[in-house]
């Protein structure tokens, strides 16, 4: 458990990557602003859940300016393109690979400095996470190792219950719609995003959500 100098150290720095995003990405400055900062120091690394950014406060203060504001705009990144609503009946943690290989492409795209271990191939490169999933050997969970331990942390699926998540998720969109305006015009717009922000916009799979709810609730 960080003690609370830490806890505060981290939390400025946190901000200050934050407002490096708002200042120089016109893509995801107003996305980055909605999600409700966490200090978690129970996860190694960060996670979102498309409400909340968390991350570990040690490790944040272990990451140079730089890689503060990749980890920030790559879980803002999962949120704006809804991938905590998106899962439906897939794996956790191969859904949580498919959307990294996504994610990472698009930001290193927009010019984003991503370290040796981020999940990064050709191959996926303009692919929404739903083919990417597809696409993925069966062995890759294993090959990868944890959410928790790669660059990114943790993408954690959307509260289900209550407003605020679907608040959320309709503020999310309409503010990358707008991110995705302002960045055209600036001929800043990474190309890889067009088939993930489609793939965003199609209907919820409620069912497979409710299905994995029950298990969750019955366990």
């Amino acid at each position: 458990m960080a003690d609370s100098e830490t806890i505060k150290t981290a939390q400025r720095e946190f901000i200050r990557a934050r407002m490096s995003i708002g200042m120089q990405d016109e893509l995801l400055g107003g996305p980055a602003l909605l999600l409700k900062p966490v200090c978690d120091s129970s996860c190694p690394t960060a996670w979102t859940d498309g409400v909340n950014i968390g991350y570990n406060p040690d490790f944040m203060l272990k990451l140079s300016h730089g890689e503060r504001v990749a980890v920030i705009a790559h879980e803002t990144l999962h949120s704006a393109l809804l991938h905590p609503w998106r899962r439906g009946w897939r794996k956790h943690e191969r859904w949580n690979i498919a959307c990294d290989y996504s994610v990472n492409w698009i930001l290193k795209e927009a010019g984003y400095v991503l370290p040796k271990s981020a999940l990064l191939d050709s191959q996926y490169a303009g692919r929404a996470p739903e083919t990417i999933y597809d696409m993925l050997p069966e062995c890759m969970e294993v090959a990868t190792g944890s959410g928790c331990e790669r660059f990114g942390g943790e993408l954690r699926d959307a509260p289900i219950e209550g407003d605020s998540a679907c608040e959320a998720k309709a503020e999310l969109q309409a503010t990358l719609d707008r991110g995705i305006k302002a960045s055209k015009e600036a001929g800043t717009c990474p190309a890889s995003l067009r088939r993930d922000v489609a793939a965003s916009r199609a209907t919820v799979d409620w069912k497979a959500i409710l299905r994995r709810f029950i298990q969750s609730t019955a366990k």
